[in-house]
């Protein structure tokens, strides 16, 4: 292989390289958030829920069994866009019925829907201790 020919391989895979290596760049700043989710006391067990910023796109919310739970900004990047937002749940259809003493997913929904303003929260940094408590008594 000539020089040229070298020069040129050379160019070409550190130009593969930096496109596919780099990938994406989000475009809004994510910190990692996790914590606990309960309402009334009760842990929030198996729900998925979201929290939407005031502009951009929401993350996605999973608790474990014991209301512990994950957020997720992509499927590789977890966390939740900096800035103000809102917590929000969408009924689960399909999902049977309520076990005695487990938190309903619908009355969460009906309490707290997308564009609520009673689970406003501001994330500025990460936070792996978060406590997400609801309240469906009156």
């Amino acid at each position: 292989m000539n020089k040229l020919n070298f020069a040129c391989v050379l160019a070409l895979s550190l130009f593969v390289a930096a496109i596919v290596g780099c990938g994406p760049k989000l475009p809004y700043k994510v910190v990692p958030l996790e914590g606990t989710i309960t309402c009334d006391g009760k842990p929030v067990k198996n729900c998925t829920f979201f929290f939407m910023p005031d502009e951009g796109r929401s993350s996605t919310c999973l608790s474990d069994e014991n209301g512990h739970f994950l957020t997720a900004y992509t499927p590789q990047k977890a966390g939740v866009q900096v800035g103000q937002g809102h917590f929000y749940f969408v009924p689960s259809p399909g999902l049977g019925a309520v076990q005695e003493g487990e938190v309903s997913i619908s009355a969460l929904a009906g309490a707290y829907p997308r564009g609520n303003d009673k689970l406003v929260f501001t994330f500025e940094k990460g936070d792996k201790n978060f406590e997400l408590k609801l309240s469906l008594e009156k």
